[in-house]
């Protein structure tokens, strides 16, 4: 291999450690690249030299082109992947019970038990604050089911 080929490969890898991005990695690999196949290419034909300087531009040019195409890929699935996250988590406020809910299964008769499992499997978002739980205790909840309460509210 020739000395400026090694030289444009190493500087090429030199720079490519903790590049951020994928349009960049893209267009330093291919510069390295294109740079030994133009040297080669131009070496046969006489113009080593230019061959690598065009080697150069266009490993760079397409390097960068799949490089974009690639960080444009993961920004579409890390934003789904976010879209998906926050629909979880829009579904579970949603399913989540309240203090309303609790004091309405108390006056409806049901058991701790079953006031519990409830939460268990719904989750809340309670008002457990003094105030809160001042409340709660005059309409009749146990303190079991304060207690599941405080263990499975979503608003700490």
């Amino acid at each position: 291999m020739k000395p400026s080929l090694s030289i444009a490969l190493l500087l090429c890898l030199t720079l490519n450690v903790g590049c951020a991005n994928k349009t960049r990695t893209g267009a330093l690999v291919g510069t390295g690249v294109g740079t030994g196949v133009g040297a080669v290419i131009g070496h046969q034909i006489g113009k080593g030299k230019e061959g690598a300087m065009i080697g150069a531009a266009v490993g760079a040019a397409s390097g960068a082109l799949l490089g974009h195409k690639e960080d444009v890929a993961d920004e579409q699935a890390a934003t789904a992947r976010n879209v998906a996250h926050m629909e979880e988590e829009r579904q579970a406020s949603q399913r989540a019970m309240s203090n309303f809910d609790i004091i309405e299964m108390v006056h409806s008769q049901l058991s701790d038990a079953i006031i519990i499992n409830t939460i268990q499997d719904r989750g809340g978002a309670f008002d457990t604050s003094p105030n809160g739980i001042i409340g709660l205790k005059k309409d009749g909840v146990s303190d079991t089911v304060i207690m599941a309460m405080q263990r499975h509210n979503k608003t700490r």
